[in-house]
């Protein structure tokens, strides 16, 4: 029987069904990793090697796979009180955990210490850790901290009891899932699924039995509500008539229920569905945003860039990080005086342009006051295409929503990689990759803004 581990206590948090089929799903359709997925092992494993290159720890040695001569060896230097433990092994009857650090506290307790690809600490790391210090409590004195080292070399500690309860409860159905065949939580449609191993199946069992999931912005909640007003299919849902019947039976918001049975309409029918009116500022707006913001860098802003769209040739990146650039404070202050100079909304798509405007003010402070009033210019494309549009298909970036839309989107996959393995590769120095990415977004976001006009005006 396969053990519970880490990956596990990790993906139930994202999506319960994928540790249902690690443990009885079909072997043989398990897909390849993607090359995203791909991009981003490589880069946690050089982020792990540059880490503990700057630390004195002895790792643990075994053969690939064979988990018990590793646990003997953990157990050897933990014995031996070797202060830092890396590759370490703790595997106990049902468990299996592959802590990336054991430290010696200074009371000479061992504690978990866990190496993470970013600049914040979610709660699947802080679960992961407490896995193992559950563990590790078990042949040793029980710790009551564990540690999260961000992508900064920073250390972020916790206390164990915070998380202990929700840690028993999320085992707990992790070994009814393991023990129970008949225990399937089903399958439901989420942006992570693109990259699941488990995509294959999920989506021939989600479109035979034509889900509700299959529509975006359907949490499983949500979708049980709906079933208990008796809408099962996303073909019931989209066919609803009186939404407000539904939604007092399923005890749902209005609102909620009647955004999502356009949605599932725009997915049965497969084109977008017009509704509503945007505002009249969408057509007369003439200056884009677009940012890359990397939430695993402590200067979170990479780049923001802006195309005017009467003038597609007047296209500009302010490069904020780079190796480069050493003055980024100065970019940014160039960067919100040249905005503040110009008049009218500032079109941009999702959050990362307000974003980048928010957190470059850690470079300068004493520009709040002229970014709080570039913020009130701002008009998000994202939001009055929803307010006026149902898509087949899901809409966080620009490319995502213009692909639901039907329109064309040039070397997406190509331009979306490259920038991210300018990210992940410390050793790049591709930065046109991030400059295409911006440019690509932003001609996206103004065809987006030509596409939801014309429909609006003829619906």
């Amino acid at each position: 029987m396969r053990p519970i581990d880490g990956t596990r206590i990790k993906e139930s948090l994202t999506c319960e069904r994928s540790p249902w089929l690690d443990f009885h799903g079909p072997r043989d359709r398990i897909l390849q990793p993607t090359e995203r997925m791909r991009v981003l092992f490589q880069s946690g494993q050089r982020l792990e090697e540059r880490i503990l290159a700057g630390m004195d720890v002895e790792s643990v040695r075994f053969e690939p796979g064979r988990f018990d001569e590793g646990f003997a060896a953990t157990l050897d230097a933990m014995t031996r009180r070797v202060p830092a433990i890396a590759n370490g092994v703790l595997k106990l009857g049902e468990f299996l955990g592959r802590p990336d650090l054991l430290l010696l506290s200074d009371a000479g307790v061992y504690e978990v210490a866990d190496i993470k690809s970013t600049q914040k600490v979610h709660a699947a790391a802080q679960m992961q850790i407490a896995f193992y210090s559950r563990m590790l409590g078990q042949i040793a004195k029980p710790p009551r901290f564990g540690h999260v080292i961000l992508r900064s070399g920073e250390r972020w500690t916790f206390a164990l009891d915070e998380i202990a309860a929700s840690l028993e409860r999320l085992l707990a159905r992790l070994q009814t899932l393991r023990n129970r065949v008949d225990s399937d939580p089903g399958p439901h449609r989420v942006e992570a699924c693109t990259d699941c191993r488990w995509l294959a199946v999920c989506m021939d069992d989600l479109e035979s039995s034509d889900d509700p999931s299959l529509a975006q912005d359907v949490t499983r909640e949500q979708k049980a509500a709906l079933a208990s007003a008796g809408v099962t299919t996303l073909r019931a849902a989209s066919a609803i008539a009186d939404t407000r019947a539904v939604a007092d039976a399923a005890g749902l918001a209005h609102d909620l229920v009647t955004r999502f049975a356009r949605r599932a309409r725009a997915v049965t029918e497969g084109r977008p569905q017009f509704y509503g009116a945007v505002r009249p500022e969408l057509a007369t707006a003439d200056l884009a945003l677009a940012a890359v913001v990397d939430d695993r860098a402590k200067d979170a802003i990479v780049a923001v860039a802006g195309i005017v769209a009467s003038r597609p040739d007047r296209f500009r990146v302010r490069w904020l990080r780079t190796r480069e650039h050493a003055q980024p404070q100065q970019e940014f202050a160039e960067l919100v005086r040249n905005l503040a100079r110009t008049q009218g909304p500032l079109l941009i798509y999702g959050p990362n342009v307000r974003r980048a405007l928010e957190e470059g003010l850690d470079l300068d402070p004493s520009l709040a006051d002229t970014v709080e009033a570039l913020l009130a210019r701002t008009l998000d494309v994202r939001g009055e295409l929803r307010r006026a549009c149902a898509l087949p298909g899901f809409d966080r970036r620009p490319a995502d929503a213009a692909r639901a839309a039907g329109l064309t989107v040039d070397d997406d996959d190509g331009i979306d990689l490259a920038a991210l393995r300018h990210l992940e590769d410390e050793a790049s120095a591709d930065v046109d990759s991030i400059a295409r990415l911006l440019r690509r977004d932003l001609d996206v976001m103004l065809a987006l803004r030509t596409f939801v006009l014309a429909g609006t005006a003829s619906s």
